[in-house]
């Protein structure tokens, strides 16, 4: 065995893949170009129909790789079962999305810092992030964190871009001796988990290229009432809504009770205060301004 892979924890990066035929090829090339040497793909795909397990199924032959085939969970507890065959041995796991590209230090800078942090604290990294086109044509660079990341302010935001995390092994062990029954969003529930009981560390660097598809819809460029109207449709149109509720009270049932007893009552309003108190509460939620708004409306008229 290579010494220097000897001597490097091993990092498990955990991807679920869905129909990812087009763009898969260009992420595992990514992976398997790292600059950090010690790395397994977990991979699980949730019951595609087109060439993607092949394409799988090739890097495999090449590649340090557990991969599983199992039927359409949706991607949340796909990637929750995904986690489940995640090596014994690995000392931090990464989320990976099918259809991005990692710049070569992904992976050894998330370790870095990681490794500054004591062991037994669950920790979390994750970063900002080049927003791309369909063909990886640089776009902008998405910073999520503008103001800080505690648990308030992860009750009713995804501040932490899941494609970016990298987690270390007392957080993953943290969350995985819990029920995840109920988890809609695997990246939610983790970076939950790490700024109420563990440390989140944000980079402002971007360390992916995020390819957001011609497909998607996407309010970045929207801006005053167009904005507020998105947001809400976007809101009370399916099951996003209801999604985050379930969560939500999931999460108190698993670790409410390991809560400081401010994060706790900001837990208890978030799912049984008021629409007022909501509505008029002196907490912070949202980065933006735009946001914050938003979701005050929704709890003014009792939807959240």
């Amino acid at each position: 065995m290579d010494e220097t892979i000897d001597r490097k924890p091993l990092v498990a990066v955990v991807l679920s893949t869905y129909n990812g035929e087009q763009y898969l090829q260009e992420q595992l090339e990514s992976i398997r170009t790292q600059d950090y040497p010690n790395i397994v793909l977990v991979a699980r795909d949730d019951g595609s129909t087109d060439a993607t397990l092949s394409i799988l199924e090739g890097y495999a032959r090449d590649s340090n790789t557990i991969l599983t085939r199992g039927q359409n969970k949706g991607f949340g507890q796909s990637f929750m079962t995904a986690l489940e065959t995640v090596p014994k041995e690995a000392s931090y796991i990464a989320f990976c999305d099918q259809d991005d590209v990692w710049h070569r230090d992904k992976v050894s800078r998330g370790v870095v810092a990681l490794e500054a942090i004591d062991q037994n604290i669950p920790a979390l990294y994750c970063t900002a992030l080049n927003a791309c086109n369909d063909r990886l044509e640089f776009a902008d660079v998405i910073d999520l964190n503008r103001i800080g990341l505690d648990f308030p302010k992860l009750l009713f935001e995804m501040v932490p871009s899941g494609n970016t995390i990298l987690m270390n092994r007392q957080l993953f062990e943290t969350a995985m001796s819990k029920s995840f029954k109920k988890v809609s969003y695997h990246d939610w529930w983790f970076s939950q988990i790490a700024s109420s009981i563990g440390r989140i560390v944000y980079d402002h660097v971007p360390s992916i290229e995020y390819r957001r598809l011609s497909s998607s819809v996407s309010a970045g460029n929207m801006s005053g009432i167009r904005f507020l109207i998105f947001r809400i449709k976007n809101f009370l149109i399916g099951e996003k809504l209801e999604g985050i509720r379930e969560q939500l009270a999931w999460f108190e049932t698993q670790f409410g009770c390991y809560l400081t007893d401010s994060d706790r009552n900001e837990l208890e309003k978030a799912l049984r205060g008021n629409r007022i108190a909501k509505t008029l509460s002196r907490t912070r939620y949202r980065q933006s301004l735009k946001d914050e708004l938003a979701l005050r409306l929704l709890f003014l008229t009792g939807k959240l």
